[in-house]
């Protein structure tokens, strides 16, 4: 296919710790739309492969602030690029 472009960029907050399994790292990022006026929570699987899935388990926690840049698969977002934005709000 020609002329095709997969790019999907999120922000939000992991909704739980992320996983690792077989050079794989896979977490949820949570976020919002607002649809008719309704605000509603959207979540959003996450994977991140290689040393990146490796910095992912090492920095990312629940409740953390992140940026997702990658491209999407059929049941998930593979990740390309992860930028840090907040540690979880501590109370």
């Amino acid at each position: 296919m020609q002329n095709c472009f997969n790019k999907t960029v999120l922000i939000g907050r992991l909704a739980e710790n992320p996983v690792y399994d077989t050079d794989c790292a896979s977490f949820v990022v949570l976020n919002s739309i607002i649809r008719n006026g309704v605000e509603d929570i959207v979540k959003h699987k996450i994977l991140s492969y290689g040393k990146q899935a490796k910095v992912v388990m090492k920095y990312l926690n629940k409740g953390d602030l992140c940026c997702v840049e990658g491209s999407l698969d059929d049941s998930a977002i593979i990740c390309e690029r992860l930028t840090f934005l907040q540690h979880k709000r501590e109370n």
